[in-house]
């Protein structure tokens, strides 16, 4: 955190010495806080826009994880029966994933959640769909490539494990398609 808030502060400390240059009749002292003020600014306010981030993530986890944690607990095969149209792995894989995020166990997720309001999704995205896809694809295989994340896609479980197999089956095509190239 603190090392991209530096990053950030960089341009503002090149422009404050541009501008302090050109502040001639200045003593030294004036001209070095003109200098490294706008870096200050920028250092102090990536870090508080940075806690303050990481403060409300925090908190959407533990009402969603104490929301979890109060319910009954739903077994695998029973929450695969919700979803008749969908694969069982991929539904009982990105369950994990969700309750991995969470820190809970995955019976707490039930198939009749929606990601918006229930898991709050949209809250906690990118880390939502990261966290889970990841764990999905780390499940299923060790295939290293870009992705895109269709979020408007996704409404409850169901469709976000349609959403993951959709990557997967892209990221088989193209390790497929390299190990032709290398062949």
């Amino acid at each position: 955190m603190i090392g991209c808030a530096a990053v950030l502060a960089v341009v503002p400390l090149a422009l404050g010495s541009i501008i302090a240059l050109f502040m001639t009749d200045a003593p030294v002292g004036s001209s070095l806080i003109v200098a490294t003020m706008p870096a200050a600014i920028t250092f102090v306010s990536a870090l508080l826009l940075a806690a303050s981030d990481k403060a409300r993530h925090r908190s959407n986890i533990n009402s969603v994880r104490k929301l979890l944690l109060s319910r009954n607990q739903v077994d695998d095969a029973a929450f695969c029966l919700y979803f008749s149209d969908a694969d069982p792995e991929m539904l009982t894989l990105t369950r994990e994933g969700i309750a991995l995020l969470f820190g809970v166990p995955s019976a707490c997720i039930h198939p009749t959640d929606q990601l918006d309001p229930d898991l709050r999704f949209t809250s906690l995205e990118p880390a939502f769909h990261t966290s889970v896809t990841f764990h999905v694809l780390a499940k299923c295989c060790e295939i290293e490539a870009p992705f895109t994340f269709r979020s408007h896609r996704v409404s409850d479980v169901a469709t976000l494990a349609k959403e993951i197999s959709r990557i997967l089956k892209r990221l088989r095509n193209v390790s497929d398609t390299s190990s032709d190239d290398n062949g």
